[in-house]
């Protein structure tokens, strides 16, 4: 080829998420979008807080739902999600992010915990909160996270939700404002 020349193919390598209609198990590994919940309930608990506008967790929206732990911890948020992972996938990991900001500056965590067939599943995923926040995302699991679980298509597909609470950590009553729970999943 001559300087200056530009060979007239050049073939470009990008991972990209391969559309497949025929619901198998897709070949390469991939995450679902984020995807906020399809209903928010509050389970009430022999807890010393509740939520006020549970539902506003619901979206990404500047609306918020608050929690108050008084002494030990909140009533609980379950979000419902509509995954749809296809029949004989292998799951990866998985996910939450919660976007929050600290009403008070008193530590406290958030605390996340999968529920399947009316159980908690798994590992109870827990993350300091520390200081005053004005919105920020603090994150639940990972790439790689099955969070302790035998978690399978069907499971993901079927749980009855991701339930998260508010608890304080030092007996000083702390608040907290959700504006979004979201989750996704890595699966092959």
């Amino acid at each position: 080829m001559k300087p200056g020349k530009v060979p007239a193919f050049v073939p470009v390598m990008t991972p990209a998420k391969i559309p497949d209609d025929s619901g198998a198990a897709p070949s390469i590994p991939q995450w679902t979008d984020w995807l906020e919940p399809e209903s928010v309930t509050q389970i009430e608990a022999d807890a010393k807080g509740g939520w006020t506008d549970p539902s506003y967790a619901g979206s990404l929206d500047e609306d918020w739902a608050t929690a108050e732990a008084e002494s030990d911890v909140t009533d609980r948020l379950r979000m419902a999600y509509g995954f749809d992972i296809p029949a004989g996938s292998t799951i990866l990991g998985l996910e939450a992010r919660i976007y929050y900001r600290g009403g008070s500056v008193s530590p406290c965590s958030l605390k996340a915990q999968l529920r399947h067939g009316g159980a908690d599943i798994g590992e109870l995923k827990a993350e300091a909160i520390i200081e005053e926040s004005f919105g920020e995302w603090r994150s639940f699991g990972a790439i790689d996270d099955l969070w302790d679980a035998e978690l399978t298509a069907a499971i993901i597909n079927a749980l009855d939700g991701l339930d998260v609470h508010l608890a304080e950590t030092e007996g000083v009553p702390a608040v907290v404002d959700i504006d979004s729970i979201q989750m996704r999943v890595r699966y092959q």
